[in-house]
């Protein structure tokens, strides 16, 4: 044991095998191929997902029309139905509560059933599904024979899995990583003793109607998804047809979803011999194992709505196993490890001090340089330059304690304050970690579950949902140096709107009539275009939806600068904001222009302008505009999106000093529905950019307003509710408040492998929370750079390097004792310019937020127009304190593409 921390190495480790797959197996992927692994000694299991693997759409049912339920005439009937009619429930309400709170009455029948009429279809909705169970037997084990030594690791900086232990004094090894470069999942066994590997290799799939069978040295897998084709495709290895299937199955045209995976067993020494159960090895010195999987989806992006290629899947998993058969184990693992790498290494964070250590061992070959942090030269600049010959056992040093000894201790509960930041530095990277593992350029998105899921039935379908959740994913991609991560949301959205164009017209008409502009789809989607609204009536509207994910389109601009990305994408913008234009009703009260019907996401209560609805319009009203600027269009829509944000409704701030959820005062509200877990009318402070703390006496008295809700609501609720929590909080300034939230997120609302649990597992509340550690160190929205806005008492010392901010640019920061110590700022998008940055913690500054001769943060020209806003509290400034460093300056620099400038502590006192 010692105490040396320099570059400990951020790993998940285990002392027993995963029993249950959601709480303890551990999580490897590309972006295409998932994988869980469990470590059992006597018969690994590996659950294996592929991205496009759902049942459901056109497969199921060519007449799939993507939700859509009724007839367009039925469904706009219904909808003029429902507007007039909570419009009149609206006026009565003014009218029988003038000057007090009081809670909407529910829906009489005549309003629910029109709103029931505005539902949409859930047959042949599909879901997600795992593609099959690969497991590896020992086929010496004997029932009751005892293992030692074993540990089970995710090691997130090498991205690799390892599982070893000792049975009869041999040390067995397995290694598992899944490539990106190979599109491929390989494994390694083998043993510190000579022809001690006997090992079956097998597969197993829950699909009905697949057909498994071994060929040579290979193991396959072909198949449909329930309701689709079933029957196994043809065998491109040896040309037969396997299954009864015909030649036509792999025809162009087939309207159904086709997968095929396949495991090759190579080995060193001893015999292989091909069973029809799976393959098995005998007295080999070394088994690798290369897998991949493919399917014949096709991402549509027009109105074919043909979601089928032409591609037979077992065609390109033979050509990529057969590819990665010519290459050595450790080669494959140098691609993977360099493609990982460069994305992974973008961002270091420092946040620990002294730790009991343990040694562990390791396998792979690096040569590399690593930088921990660049922001301070002389303390945080910790280089590593070695060479380590493949297959030679090395070591490394970890905490002591295994990752779930150190969660159960965490906060107070036996650990100690080293062990506490060491689990919350692993705790962060393992949300950059996740996002790399489950969304790559030219893959799906990350789901609810990423690219892991068990069954054939898993949660919520294990869908999109876009009323938070997967918008939460990739809040992270940005600001953690991931930008190419969020790529496949983007064109995932993209995918949506042919059949969101078909929405707005099925579903919505303008208040006095006709059709409108642009698209819509709602917020559960699926990989077939499915755009219609949903079927519960607690939960099921939200046409919002759309226009809050433009919001990454504008926010990959904001950080990039890249006007190719904005020209070309700026009429998705566009068209997503005329849909509101024509779509938005003014209210008879008091003429401003509000969403109706509204319903606040999976809280209620169905009426108009509920403050959710309206910061999102809002917020892409004010998105279009600037892009609009930026590109110099001028046309009459702009025109009109102008004209519509000037009219429309925005929140006001309560009687008991919340910030409203509802566009009435509502007691529900005020004493925050037993800490209801949605805030999303909060999307004004954050991910919106309406509310910043010190920027004018209204933006404070809002931010006021939102603490009140906060408080109100509480910090518990689910995971992802918790991970929003700590964005809230960061931008509010509050690091304390903030790294509370982290604390409970990672005590109530994290399994032993660190998943989030909503529960069940979801995952964006671990994406969600990385994001929120990165907004308590830097912030950039409101056009200021912010740093260290947020810095708890708990991280005392510490530096980050690799950051992004908006405007195109990347931050290290260092700090100590509390107190901002020194930031590299540098511009590596974009053309550059002049940047205006925000010191939180400087030593000996002022606490004012206007700094000497430089304004810390622009005008309150963009904040809405809230009509209550005179009943904000009386207290008028929002606190900027955080119980660390000292006060807050500002300065303003200027820099071109490629320019880096170092500014230290000292330097702020002759810069302000």
């Amino acid at each position: 044991m010692n105490n040396n921390t320099e570059n400990t190495p951020l790993v998940l480790r285990y002392a027993k095998p995963a029993e249950n797959w959601e709480s303890e197996a551990l999580p490897i992927g590309n972006g295409f191929i998932g994988a869980m692994i469990f470590g059992d000694t006597a018969c690994e299991k590996i659950i294996l997902n592929d991205h496009s693997l759902w049942s459901g759409g056109p497969g199921a049912d060519k007449n799939y029309n993507g939700g859509f339920k009724g007839t367009p005439d039925e469904t706009r009937a219904n909808l003029r139905k429902a507007r007039r009619l909570l419009q009149e429930k609206m006026n009565a309400h003014t009218a029988d509560n003038a000057g007090k709170a009081a809670d909407y009455l529910p829906e009489d029948t005549q309003l629910r059933k029109a709103i029931e009429g505005l539902t949409g279809e859930r047959k042949n909705f599909g879901a997600y599904q795992m593609l099959g169970l690969l497991t590896i037997t020992d086929i010496t084990a004997q029932s009751g024979e005892k293992y030692e030594d074993y540990e089970r690791t995710l090691n997130l900086d090498k991205s690799y899995a390892r599982v070893t232990y000792r049975k009869n004094s041999v040390k067995f090894s397995r290694e598992h990583f899944v490539s990106y470069p190979g599109n491929g999942f390989v494994t390694r066994l083998f043993s510190d003793t000579i022809g001690a590997m006997n090992f079956k290799i097998s597969f197993e799939t829950p699909h009905k109607g697949a057909k498994i069978f071994t060929e040579a040295d290979t193991v396959w897998v072909t198949g449909s998804p329930s309701g689709h084709g079933e029957g196994s495709l043809k065998d491109a290895a040896s040309g037969n047809v396997k299954g009864g299937l015909k030649d036509a199955a792999c025809a162009h045209g087939i309207n159904y979803l086709k997968f095929a995976a396949a495991v090759k067993v190579l080995n060193v020494g001893g015999a292989v011999n091909a069973k029809p159960d799976g393959i098995y090895v005998t007295g080999a010195e070394s088994i690798t194992l290369l897998y991949s999987s493919a399917t014949n989806y096709l991402q549509c992006m027009d109105d074919s709505f043909n979601y089928f290629s032409a591609l037979n899947p077992a065609d390109e998993v033979l050509k990529r196993i057969n590819a990665a058969a010519l290459k050595s184990f450790e080669t494959l693992y140098e691609e993977h490890f360099a493609d990982y790498s460069n994305l992974y290494n973008r961002v270091k964070l420092s946040i620990n001090g002294g730790l009991e250590q343990t040694e562990i061992q390791y396998f792979e070959k690096a040569d590399q340089t690593e930088e921990a942090c660049h922001a301070d030269e002389a303390n945080c600049v910790k280089k590593l330059n070695q060479t380590e010959e493949a297959n030679q056992t090395e070591s490394f040093l970890v905490p002591a304690k295994t990752t779930d000894i150190l969660l159960s201790g965490y906060a107070g509960r036996g650990n100690t304050p080293e062990e506490d930041l060491y689990l919350e530095t692993l705790y962060y990277q393992y949300g950059r970690y996740l996002l790399i593992s489950s969304s790559r350029e030219g893959s799906l998105p990350a789901n609810l579950q990423g690219i892991w899921s068990n069954g054939l039935t898993p949660p919520w379908d294990c869908d999109y949902h876009t009323n938070i959740n997967v918008q939460m994913n990739y809040w992270l991609s940005q600001q953690t140096n991931l930008a190419e991560c969020r790529l496949s949301a983007i064109n995932y959205y993209k995918s949506l709107i042919p059949r969101g164009k078909i929405a707005a017209k099925h579903c919505y008409e303008k208040p006095g009539g006709g059709d409108v502009r642009g698209f819509v789809f709602h917020h559960e989607n699926n990989i077939w275009g499915n755009a219609g609204p949903g079927t519960w009536y607690e939960a099921f509207y939200f046409p919002a939806g759309a226009a809050w994910c433009c919001q990454d389109i504008w926010e990959y601009y904001a950080f990039t600068k890249d006007e190719d990305f904005l020209r070309e994408n700026f009429s998705i913008l566009k068209d997503a904001a005329l849909f509101w234009v024509d779509n938005l009703w003014t209210d008879e009260r008091d003429g401003t222009l509000n969403a109706n019907p509204s319903f606040s996401p999976e809280h209620g209560m169905y009426s108009i302008g509920a403050s959710c609805d309206q910061e999102i319009i809002f917020e892409l009203f004010q998105e279009v505009i600037k892009a609009s600027g930026i590109l110099k269009i001028d046309t009459p829509e702009i025109d009109e999106i102008k004209a519509a944000k000037a009219k429309l409704f925005m929140p006001a701030i309560g009687k008991s000093g919340q910030l409203m959820e509802w566009k009435d005062e509502l007691l529900m509200d005020i004493t925050g529905d037993n800490h209801h877990r949605h805030a999303n009318h909060l999307y004004l402070l954050h991910p919106g950019s309406q509310i910043i703390p010190g920027r004018s006496e209204k933006d404070n008295a809002f931010a006021n307003a939102a603490k009140v809700t906060l408080e109100t609501r509480g910090d518990g609720g689910t995971g992802w509710s918790k991970a929003w929590k700590i964005n809230f909080w960061a931008r509010l300034c509050d690091g304390n408040r903030a790294h509370k939230l982290l604390r409970e997120q990672l005590i109530t609302s994290t399994t032993v492998n660190m998943f989030d649990t909503h529960p069940p597992f979801q995952i964006d509340g671990n994406f969600g929370a990385t994001a929120g550690m990165t907004e308590m160190l830097l912030q950039s929205h409101g056009d200021v750079i912010n740093i260290l806005p947020a810095l708890p008492d708990k991280w005392k010392n510490g530096c980050v390097s690799g950051l992004r901010a908006r405007g195109g640019l990347e931050v290290g920061i260092a700090w100590e004792n509390g107190a901002f110590k020194s930031a590299e700022v540098a511009v590596v998008s974009g053309s550059g310019g002049d940047f205006a940055l925000r010191f939180a913690n400087a030593p000996n500054a002022s606490n004012a937020p206007n700094a000497k001769n430089v304004p810390a943060v622009p005008d309150a020209s963009n904040l809405p127009n809230a009509p209550n806003e005179l009943n904000a509290p009386n207290e008028s400034t929002a606190s900027n304190e955080n119980g660390v460093g000292g006060g807050a300056v500002s300065v303003k620099i200027t820099l071109g593409m490629g320019e880096r400038i170092l500014i230290n502590a000292e330097d702020l006192k002759s810069m302000v």
